[in-house]
């Protein structure tokens, strides 16, 4: 629903799936085929950080409509601070340390 108040149609969440798994997989492909190439750059880096980023907020209101909390404003603002802030904070250390550490969590792919 646009006001992120009621239930959201059944084809929404499909959408969603199905772009949340295009995303993931080009996002994984497209840095794997970068390092084994050679053609990794720093435009490169600011791209993928950028669409990384734009995903986050996508993420966010889809948590928003699914737990239908558009009319509170604060709980809004505190499920976006609590995606963005992890990477915020990692891109944040990947500046002034130059290296982007992930962990095991993250797969194989990423990092």
């Amino acid at each position: 629903s646009p006001d992120m108040a009621a239930p959201c149609p059944r084809w929404c969440w499909a959408v969603a799936g199905v772009c949340t798994l295009a995303y993931q997989t080009l996002d994984n492909m497209d840095g794997k085929q970068a390092r084994r190439t050679g053609s990794s750059s720093p435009l490169g880096l600011m791209v993928d950080h950028g669409i990384d980023a734009l995903n986050i907020v996508l993420s966010s209101l889809n948590v928003m409509a699914m737990l239908q909390v558009g009319g509170s404003p604060h709980l809004c603002f505190v499920i976006w601070l609590t995606s963005s802030t992890p990477f915020f904070v990692a891109t944040w250390e990947e500046f002034h340390t130059g290296c982007l550490y992930l962990g095991a969590f993250n797969g194989p792919t990423d990092g």
